[in-house]
């Protein structure tokens, strides 16, 4: 039966893009089927070897002409597995880039709504004939952010959950081990890290690996300058494109005498012209990679939730003040204060999931902005006198320990955990969401370019071109101990002389030496 099943198998052709026929049996020792892979008897494939092809270089040749080949189904699970940190590259690229506007979004929608108040109060009709028209107001006013958080919950169904679950099918596929070896960054890929760019020589060209591909020209042909550096020409290798980043940089400096050149502001989070340290295998190793892209678009969503819950409150405060109101007004107002209590009190319990959540995968900047609005949640619920089951002081002595021990991350909004730990009491707090360096983190996540990819040791993957560290939990300060006093041992009672302090005040008591008592 085995040699029945070997002899169809060696039946079996593969036609290549040079026009050659290679029977499977031949072509999958030409390739090295048996080391990139698992394969049975019969000659199927099972699983791949992770880390065998880690080490592949990721070229198939023809065995008669020499010419590469790729797109063979039976082989293109080794090649997406050789390049799946390219792939997870490019993909990255476009969350930073979808993200990023949705938050300016959020921002400017923000502003415009809470701009416009003073036009709303304006068209309350007061009286038994504006029932209607107030009801047809707010309920305008209340669909503002309907729009953005469609297309927000649109885009995490169709392509973060997707991806996430294709993530989690690969590690069942390879297994929890090989998605590891897969991710986990080479020695090769900083190679040049830990030099000055200022300092470093170009290398020659004649001294690059070179893989001549379809349509490079021949060693022997001449080469302008133009095509120096043409791509394809050269093995893609952390060198080569050290080298293509470094002449970007040359071309660049060339250019700051330039009228034209606009100089870039300085950014919080932007990475020093300090090369970044050469990673060891203790900071580069990581278990999994931790996606955090379905975490920051439902950060997103519960802004906008936030917007509409505080503007609610603000429309339940204004008609209020409506006098006289009809009774169709009190009815309404009724129920837009219990429909206020009710998703203030839902969107409570689901950030406490999220929180859990984030404190799980050691998103410590999203744990304290997803903290910071649920404070802000639960100050509406005070304010309509209504329980939220959120602990201010807990929640506030929680995000200052986070703030102080991520500085850079969570630290970005110390001064609303202060105002929080501050007005504890009180039912509402100075808590500002959009400040200068929460914003930037969404636009630097957008400059992401594909070859800096990072993974810190939590595996949250993150920019290397615009994060000099992750921007989700970063540099860790240890909090400081206040010092213990030592148990002092000094026996004092020797130094009372409790006989000399007894005689003293009888002394005292019966009067001075020689002289009678007073009656």
């Amino acid at each position: 039966m085995r040699n029945a099943q070997q002899h169809a198998l060696n039946a079996l052709l593969i036609y290549l893009p040079c026009n050659h026929a290679v029977n499977v049996d031949t072509l999958d020792a030409w390739v090295g089927v048996q080391t990139l892979f698992q394969v049975t008897d019969s000659g199927i494939i099972e699983y791949p070897n992770a880390a065998a092809i880690k080490q592949w270089e990721g070229i198939m040749t023809c065995p008669s002409c020499g010419e590469p080949f790729k797109d063979i189904k039976r082989y293109s699970s080794a090649q997406q597995l050789k390049n799946l940190s390219k792939q997870l590259d490019e993909l990255y690229v476009m969350f930073g880039q979808k993200l990023n506007p949705f938050m300016s979004r959020i921002y400017y929608l923000n502003k415009d709504i809470k701009g416009n108040r003073k036009d709303f109060v304006r068209r309350l009709v007061p009286g038994p004939l504006g029932g209607m028209t107030n009801k047809n107001l707010v309920r305008l006013r209340g669909i503002m952010t309907e729009d953005t958080e469609s297309r927000i919950l649109e885009f995490r169904d169709n392509v973060i959950l997707p991806f996430e679950q294709s993530m989690s099918d690969l590690e069942k596929f390879v297994g929890h081990d090989g998605l590891v070896t897969l991710l986990r960054p080479d020695w090769s890929q900083h190679l040049l890290s830990g030099y000055d760019i200022s300092t470093t020589q170009l290398v020659p060209p004649a001294a690059l690996p070179q893989t001549l591909s379809p349509g490079a020209k021949s060693p022997g042909t001449p080469r302008s300058d133009s095509d120096e550096y043409e791509e394809g020409n050269y093995a893609d290798t952390a060198m080569t494109r050290e080298i293509q980043r470094q002449i970007k940089e040359q071309k660049l400096a060339e250019r700051q005498n330039s009228s034209w050149v606009v100089p870039r502001k300085p950014r919080p989070f932007l990475q020093s012209a300090k090369p970044a340290p050469l990673l060891t295998s203790e900071e580069g190793d990581f278990e999994t990679a931790t996606l955090p892209f379905k975490a920051r678009a439902e950060s997103l969503y519960d802004r906008c939730r936030l917007i509409i819950l505080e503007e609610g409150l603000y429309m339940v405060q204004e008609l209020e003040k409506l006098q006289p109101r009809s009774k169709h007004t009190e009815i309404f107002l009724e129920e837009l204060r219990a429909l206020i209590i009710n998703q203030s009190q839902k969107k409570v319990a689901e950030l406490n999931t999220s929180i859990e959540r984030c404190a799980t995968q050691n998103l410590k900047r999203l744990e304290v902005e997803l903290r910071l609005i649920q404070i802000s949640i639960h100050s509406i619920l005070s304010t309509l006198r209504a329980a939220s089951g959120v602990d201010v002081q807990a929640t506030a002595s929680r995000m200052l320990e986070l703030c102080q021990q991520y500085p850079d991350t969570a630290g970005i909004f110390q001064q609303s955990c202060l105002a929080v730990k501050q007005a504890a009491s009180q039912r509402r707090h100075g808590i500002d969401l959009y400040n200068k360096e929460a914003n930037e983190f969404w636009k630097l996540w957008a400059g992401h370019e594909v070859g800096c990819l990072r993974h810190c040791k939590y595996g949250h993957p993150y920019s290397g071109h615009v994060f000099k560290d992750c921007p989700e939990c970063g540099r860790e300060v240890e909090p400081k101990r206040k010092p213990q006093a030592e148990e002092d041992k000094t026996d004092y009672s020797q130094y009372l002389r409790e006989n000399e302090f007894v005689a003293k005040m009888k002394q005292m008591r019966m009067g001075a030496p020689g002289k009678t008592p007073p009656k």
